[in-house]
């Protein structure tokens, strides 16, 4: 590159570690979040540099003054359910148990005896049962299934999805509850930042 009649070494864009205002730390709920949170570009672009996990209110993080909007801001990104292990209990048919079964009693009608005092017009559908012990050569053969209970542990709510989140004048940014979100690289733009202006 010629630069005065001089030839200059070309050290790519010289502005590039100039572009951004400042990197700033975030108040996040997430368990451990490397430094920097965010940065913010000279032209009030607010980017995040990690991924977060919001708590139980949906609250993701809060932001600094230099980094919030005037009103509200809504970003995409990929949101994925915190996961959680779950146990199943199930029960599985093991084989079969053939038993014989016997017929230990019958049971029929019998009438009153004639010393109710009632005539056959007036115990006609009067019915009493009565059981009685019988034996029978041939036993019904039963197949009986063999059950065991089991557990199982499972991994849920694994997918992604894409979703959103609102970055409020606050400085809050609110999303779905108890999820995590992929912000590294997710930017929006903060043209209206009441504490960017006259600057």
């Amino acid at each position: 590159m010629l630069h005065g009649g001089v030839v200059m070494p070309d050290l790519g864009n010289p502005n590039y570690f100039k572009v951004f205002k400042g990197r700033f730390a975030v108040e996040s709920p997430s368990p451990s979040v490397p430094e920097p949170h965010v940065m913010l570009s000279c032209v009030n672009d607010v980017q995040f540099m990690c991924d977060f996990t919001s708590d139980s209110s949906g609250l993701v993080l809060v932001l600094p003054e230099e980094c919030r909007p005037s009103s509200d801001v809504y970003a995409a990104c990929r949101v994925e359910s915190a996961r959680a292990a779950q146990t199943l209990e199930y029960a599985v048919k093991t084989g079969d148990i053939g038993i014989d079964v016997y017929k230990a009693t019958v049971e029929f009608n019998v009438p009153p005896t004639s010393s109710k005092g009632l005539t056959a017009s007036q115990y006609d559908g009067y019915t009493t049962s009565v059981k009685s012990a019988v034996s029978a050569e041939n036993p019904d053969r039963v197949n009986v299934p063999v059950v065991e209970n089991r557990t199982v542990e499972i991994e849920v709510g694994s997918a992604q999805t894409l979703d959103y989140i609102k970055i409020s004048p606050d400085g809050k940014v609110i999303g779905k509850p108890l999820a995590l979100f992929h912000l590294n690289g997710v930017s929006f733009h903060i043209s209206g930042n009441h504490y960017q202006k006259g600057r």
